[in-house]
């Protein structure tokens, strides 16, 4: 999901910030059988089952216009 979202991101020529989590303390907090997640301005909008680029575009496009 990372790179189908930086691919998308760099394509549509929208500036964001990822934020990978991986160490052991902060992974605790989530149930890893739904994960990734995928946040867009604070909203959790997908997890578990990657994405098509076509949804991607639509968060991505959706949020750049809402900062």
């Amino acid at each position: 999901m990372r790179a189908l979202v930086i691919g998308e991101a760099e394509r549509l020529k929208i500036n964001f910030q990822i934020e990978d989590i991986g160490d052991a303390e902060s992974l605790s907090q989530f149930n890893p059988l739904r994960l990734p997640w995928l946040y867009a301005g604070g909203d959790l909008v997908a997890f578990q089952n990657p994405l098509i680029a076509k949804s991607v575009r639509e968060i991505l496009t959706r949020e750049s216009e809402t900062h």
